[in-house]
């Protein structure tokens, strides 16, 4: 992880997750998990409903 990088807790970011967490604990890049949320469609989960109709 980049030392420069600025840290947020992970919990911002639980809206995104279908199964939501609290880990206060766990930092994560700002910057990163940012651009990451920016490149998804509106209405995204993860894991994605759609792979669990697979096979």
């Amino acid at each position: 992880m980049n030392p420069d990088a600025y840290q947020v807790i992970s919990d911002l970011y639980n809206r995104w997750f279908a199964v939501q967490t609290s880990n206060p604990e766990l930092l994560v890049d700002y910057v990163v998990w940012n651009q990451i949320v920016s490149a998804l469609p509106k209405d995204y989960v993860l894991p994605d409903p759609l792979i669990y109709n697979i096979g």
